[in-house]
């Protein structure tokens, strides 16, 4: 039998333990016990990588799946893709070709003075009576040669209006009769006279004002349509009071 002071000094000399998560664990071992359960703490971190490396070689597949998809659909449309790439480009230079040649045109038709188009205004009048240098007569009918105008351009003609009526009236401007019949959405006719009550024989000078646009869309109707020359009618009239 040992002395007693040898026995107190074993017990000293005893394996220590340490307490996680109130398991008691010895130090020099790997293994952890709750209750009947054993586990494995290497075998817990193999399974958890593991689970890790599967995850991330199933994305890699996914993605080399999608990449062969696009090839093989690449590969199987490829003479649908050379087809509309023609087609694409085929319209690209066909547009470019329209702009240049619109453009060209254009030019000429601003800059150039035999490309210049001439208007012609036939006037009817009513309860009244016009006269003036600028107005000029052709087979009874009353006209204003506004001469040759271009894209851009602006004039103007004068002459002097008398009523005819026995009562005080207003004068009214109404333009209709454009040949082409859609010049008339593109060009602006006005005149100066701002309302004035008339008395019957009184004159008044009336200014009328035409204005061409220069617009794309408007040089384009010219250019398309091989529009040489234009005309309109104006009518001028006396409202009574």
């Amino acid at each position: 039998m040992q002395p007693i002071g040898e026995l107190k000094n074993n017990k000293k000399q005893s394996t220590p333990k340490i307490i996680i998560r109130g398991v008691p664990l010895k130090t020099d071992s790997t293994v952890a016990k709750r209750g009947c359960e054993t586990i494995q703490i290497k075998d817990v971190l193999k399974n958890f990588l593991h689970s890790i490396l599967k995850k991330s070689k199933n994305a890699d597949n996914f993605l080399k799946k999608i990449v062969i998809e696009i090839t093989r659909f690449l590969y199987r449309s490829r003479k649908t893709i050379r087809l509309v790439t023609v087609i694409f480009f085929a319209a690209l230079i066909f547009n470019v070709l329209i702009v240049f040649w619109i453009n060209n045109n254009a030019n000429n038709y601003t800059n150039d003075n035999e490309n210049n188009i001439p208007a012609k205004g036939t006037i009817y009048v009513k309860d009244l009576e016009i006269y003036g240098e600028n107005i000029k007569s052709e087979a009874g009918k009353l006209y204003v040669d506004w001469g040759e105008l271009y894209p851009g351009a602006s004039t103007s003609t004068s002459f002097n209006v008398q009523i005819k009526s026995n009562v005080d009236v207003k004068l009214e401007l109404n333009v209709t009769g454009w040949t082409p019949a859609k010049l008339g959405s593109y060009i602006k006719i006005s005149w100066d006279y701002n309302g004035t009550q008339l008395s019957p024989q009184q004159e008044l000078p009336v200014t009328l004002y035409l204005n061409i646009p220069s617009s794309e869309e408007f040089i384009r109707y010219l250019v398309e349509n091989q529009i040489t020359a234009f005309g309109f009618d104006i009518n001028i009239n006396a409202s009574g009071l």
